[in-house]
């Protein structure tokens, strides 16, 4: 022991001075050390909560898109149902249009082929052979 507090003692002051300094970086070095280490970590779990953050966006716009292009889907599967319901329709009346006509054509060959007789007499007759029996009632002069 006397060897080692005799070494000590022959030390000069500028040795200590150097022994502190080299202490203190010794300390200033590890404690930057730890706290470089705590920062990086906290950088990097700030990091990782960002990341959650923007995968949780982009899966939420993900959902709403798909949403989206469903309801867009199911809207254009309801105009091709009331596209297909009016087509249908459409050839629908225009048969019921053409019958129409076709039958406006057939009254008015049956009309052109109706010919009424101006003399009453043989009106009466008509209606007499079809089983009538009409009456001749002359207007007064």
């Amino acid at each position: 022991m006397n060897t080692f507090l005799s070494l000590i003692k022959k030390i000069p002051l500028w040795g200590w001075i150097a022994i502190a300094i080299a202490i203190f970086f010794l300390v200033n070095y590890a404690s930057s050390r730890a706290l470089n280490r705590s920062l990086f970590n906290m950088a990097l779990d700030q990091l990782r909560e960002d990341k959650t953050a923007i995968v949780e966006g982009l899966k939420q716009d993900q959902e709403e898109k798909a949403r989206a292009i469903s309801e867009l889907q199911n809207q254009v599967k309801d105009v091709q149902r009331k596209r297909v319901a009016a087509e249908a329709e459409s050839k629908r009346l225009e048969r019921l249009v053409d019958e129409k006509n076709v039958e406006i054509i057939r009254l008015k060959k049956e009309r052109d082929a109706i010919v009424i007789p101006t003399d009453l007499n043989a009106l009466a007759d008509e209606f007499r052979s079809r089983g009538y029996k009409p009456r001749i009632i002359l207007p007064s002069q």
